[in-house]
C-alpha cells in the first residue's frame, strides 16, 4: 500500500511540469514543493484531486507524510531521467508502476530503497500498534 501512496505523492508535482518544458527549473520547483508544507496545503486547497492524494498520503503515512514527500521530491528527478525528461511519459510509467511497486523499488537507487523500506517498515509498525 505505501508504495502506491508514493507515486501518487508524486502525481501532485509532475503535472505541474508537464504543464511546461521540463527544465531543471521547473523540476527544482517542483521538488521544492513536495519538500513545502505550507505549499502543498496551498496547492491542495486549490485542486480537489491534490487535496485527495494528499489526504491519502496523510492518512497512510500519518506523521511521517514529510519524509514520504521528501522521499517522492527525491525521486523525481530520477523519475524524469528514466523517462528521459518527458514528463507525459513519467505520468505513464507511474501507472505502470503501480503494476508492479517491486520492479520500479529495485530500479530505484540504493540510498533511496534504503529511505523508502525504513519508512514503509515505520508506517507498518504503526499500523500493527492500532490492531486490536
Amino acid at each position: 500500500m505505501y508504495k502506491y501512496a508514493l507515486a501518487f505523492s508524486l502525481l501532485i508535482s509532475l503535472p505541474s511540469v508537464s504543464q511546461k518544458n521540463s527544465s531543471s527549473a521547473e523540476l527544482i520547483d517542483a521538488q521544492n514543493t513536495l519538500n513545502n508544507p505550507a505549499k502543498i496545503k496551498e496547492i491542495t486547497a486549490e485542486d480537489p484531486n491534490a487535496k485527495k492524494v494528499d489526504d491519502m498520503v496523510t492518512k497512510l503515512a500519518g506523521d511521517d507524510s514529510k519524509e514520504l514527500y521528501a522521499i517522492s521530491a527525491d525521486i523525481l528527478p530520477i523519475l524524469m531521467e528514466m523517462n528521459k525528461d518527458n514528463p507525459e511519459k513519467a505520468l505513464e510509467s507511474l501507472a505502470s508502476y503501480s503494476k508492479d511497486p517491486g520492479g520500479f523499488l529495485a530500479s530505484l537507487p540504493p540510498n533511496i530503497r534504503e529511505r523508502i523500506q525504513k519508512l514503509s517498515k515505520k508506517i507498518e509498525d504503526k499500523q500493527v500498534k492500532k490492531k486490536p
